[in-house]
Formats: C-alpha cells, structure tokens, sequence
C-alpha cells in the first residue's frame, strides 16, 4: 500500500444527498487515488448515511471510511476525524462541496512545497450551474471585505470548509476546541491558538471547491443566526478587536429595536413571493444581517439560542 499523502476529512449532520456528489467528484481528483483517503464523520441523533458511504467505499479507488459522532457537537466530530485519519496532511472539507479535479493535488503540492509547516487554503466558490436567482450560502458572508487584498492573512482568513493543514501539527495544538460547540469559526480560533507557532496561511486558487445546491431563506437565516452566537464566542477568547471590525455586528438596543421592526416588514415581503435573489438582494442582506446580530447579542446576554426560524409555507 502506497503511503497516504492526505486525508480528505468530511463532517455532515448525515446530509446523504450533498455526500453524494461530494464523493463523487472526490473520486475523479487527478492526484493518484492510492495516495489519499477519504474519511466522512456524521454527527447528530441518526446514521442513515452509513449505508451510501459503504457502497461508495465498495466501488471507488480512494480509500473511504465512515464514522459517527453520537451528538450534535460537529467541532468534535472534526476531531474524531483528525484522529481517524492517517495522512500527512488533513484536507477539512465541507459536505456541501463539489471538488474541482485538481482539489487535492493543489493541497499536497502546496505543503511540500513549502519550507515550513503551513496552512493552505483552498477557494470556495459558486458553482456555474447553479441557477443565478437561487439563494446560496455563499451570497452573504457578513464580513467587511479586508482593506487590503494584497496583506498576509490573518487567523479570521481560516476558512474551514476547504483548508489543509499537517495533521501532526493539529495533533500537538489538541485539535479544534470542542467547548466552541458550532462548527462555526473553529478555523479561526484555531488559527488564532496557532499564532504562536507561526504557521502561515496560504491561499492556493487553484485548489477550488463549489457550492452547487440552493438553500432556503429560512435555513440562512438559522445558520447566520448560529454564526452570530459563535462569533461572541471568538470575540471572547481572542480579545481582538479584529473581529469586530471584520464583522460589525455590535448594534445599540435603538438600532437593533428599529431594525426589527423593519425586518418584519422585509419578511411579508419575502413570504409573498418565491425565493429570488434578483428581487430580493437588498433585502435578504438586510435580514441575514439582523440574524448574524441578533446570535451574537443572545450570546453576549447569555441567553440561550433562540428556536430556529420556520420554514417558510408556498415556497
């Protein structure tokens, strides 16, 4: 058996449909398939996804293993990975990409090219066949764009939905944090603990992964309000006022009183329609917005998370 350069780590709340074509295109890398592995965690109260992965496993080149995490904690299923996983390098992919063909070779090549330890980061992008004027999760970050494209990356530029790192490097820091509990901003806290040692980060365009299923507007506003809640989280361990001028999300009880007041009226708006990003643009980034403040002010009044929105009826 041929040494294992890297391992592709996949955690899902036991989404069979997107690991699927996840797999898939996994299977037609250019990289040699004796020479990485894939290793998919599911995390949550059922394992339904079992089955398609051994298939899967049966039929493809690559060497596959299938995990479950019992509970909802999906930072400790990306441990559970690191663990299960025997690469040189570990490759953080999440379940809802579909891999450009030279994905993995891009990663491998990137690390052993370069002279020290690193991390590298992969592009994620919207895929070309996916409709224009359907809602993706790409559409609204909540970020303000970095002054400066051409500055060395910082720890808030960990995205872990296509990143690589060496796996003994991960192994000596302990892992993602688990108390983080959304697997939200888990990258970039672990970017932040890694700043002692150096390690830097390396974005490679070429080592791309594509979003390629629509999601509904009830399921975005749920995720950015998780994504708020986590990021009090960062904001507490990291002191830095980085992460707030990256994502301005502090509001005064005034602004964010009238901003729900508005946002009722963006919701009948939305309800009277099907979901379009070419009539509601404006809209949705004002609501995803006020979701995105609204988990981070929960959690900064240590409430509990809210219910998640309901789904929305007709659409």
């Amino acid at each position: 058996m041929e040494k294992c350069d890297l391992s592709v780590v996949i955690i899902s709340p036991d989404r069979g449909g997107l690991l699927a074509q996840s797999l898939s295109h996994l299977e037609q890398q250019s990289f040699p398939a004796a020479r990485f592995e894939i290793v998919v965690v599911c995390y949550g109260p059922t394992a339904n996804s079992r089955i398609q992965v051994q298939r899967f496993s049966e039929g493809s080149p690559v060497r596959t293993k299938w995990l479950w995490h019992h509970g909802e904690n999906g930072v400790a299923a990306r441990n559970l990975g690191l663990r299960e996983a025997s690469g040189r390098y570990v490759l953080f992919l999440d379940d809802d990409l579909v891999a450009a063909p030279a994905l993995v070779r891009e990663h491998v090549l990137e690390h052993q090219n370069g002279a020290t330890p690193i991390a590298v980061a992969g592009v994620v992008k919207r895929h070309p066949q996916l409709p224009v004027h359907r809602l993706h999760r790409l559409f609204f970050s909540g970020e303000r764009l970095r002054e400066d494209r051409g500055a060395a990356l910082g720890y808030l530029d960990w995205n872990i939905a296509n990143l690589s790192l060496p796996r003994q490097l991960l192994l000596d820091s302990g892992g993602f944090d688990e108390a983080l509990c959304y697997p939200h901003f888990d990258g970039a806290d672990l970017g932040w603990r890694l700043k002692p040692e150096n390690v830097q980060l390396i974005e490679n365009p070429r080592a791309s992964g594509y979003v390629w299923n629509p999601v509904t507007f009830a399921s975005e506003r749920n995720r950015h309000y998780a994504r708020g809640y986590a990021l009090n989280g960062l904001v507490e361990r990291t002191r830095s006022v980085e992460v707030l001028r990256r994502y301005p999300v502090v509001r005064s009880s005034l602004r964010h009183g009238l901003d729900a007041l508005a946002i009722r009226f963006y919701l009948q708006a939305c309800e009277r329609q099907e979901e379009d990003l070419r009539l509601f643009t404006s809209i949705y980034r004002r609501v995803f917005l006020f979701d995105l403040c609204s988990g981070y002010a929960d959690r900064r009044r240590q409430r509990l998370p809210r219910l998640p929105v309901p789904e929305q009826t007709g659409q």
